[in-house]
């Protein structure tokens, strides 16, 4: 399995298409949005680690995790300049999850901020049968694994240079499969 490495900072970021910004400015811009992304991934990165670790002993956890995730990554689209508010870019990713898992219409948007506390209660009251909680639960969480994915999709075209955008639609790939996997083994 590939690792990200871990790094701590605080990086401003911009869209170069925005602001009007010629080349030197949008590979400058680029550098910025890709200093912010190994910021990213290496949380992401840390928090498969710790569903790879824990997810089974406490698999509640593991919607809490996944929610954090994806609302830093809205974070970061928002403060990339890439999408004006994380309201938005999350609300489309729900809805489009929500059409292809039905059970994903549980997550829904509060304050510009995914909330699973509705997942969650579900979790803990469950009181149908265990095979059905796995499937339900499971199917959920891997949409949840979607949205992250959309989000990565909505970040690769702010880049001016292809080339760099490519190489992190790859990386985004790799991150997303980790976490992906990391998911799958979770016994809901």
């Amino acid at each position: 399995m590939r690792k990200f490495f871990v790094v701590d900072g605080e990086v401003e970021y911009s869209n170069p298409e925005a602001a009007g910004q010629g080349p030197d400015e949008s590979a400058a811009a680029d550098s910025a949005i890709e200093s912010g992304l190994v910021l990213l991934l290496s949380e992401i990165a840390r928090h498969a680690e710790e569903i790879n670790e824990s997810g089974n002993k406490n698999p509640v956890e593991v919607i809490g995790i996944l929610s954090d995730v994806i609302n830093r990554a809205a974070e970061f689209v928002a403060a990339a300049g890439i999408e004006k508010t994380e309201n938005r870019v999350l609300a489309e990713a729900v809805s489009i999850s929500s059409t292809a898992v039905s059970e994903a219409g549980l997550l829904h948007v509060d304050n510009g901020r995914l909330s699973a506390q509705t997942v969650i209660n579900l979790y803990k009251g469950w009181s149908g049968p265990k095979n059905e909680k796995s499937l339900v639960f499971n199917r959920i969480a891997m949409s949840m694994v979607g949205i992250l994915e959309f989000l990565f999709g909505s970040i690769a075209p702010a880049f001016s240079s292809e080339k760099i955008a490519d190489e992190w639609s790859d990386a985004f790939a790799i991150c997303s499969g980790e976490l992906s996997y990391a998911v799958k083994n979770v016994k809901f």
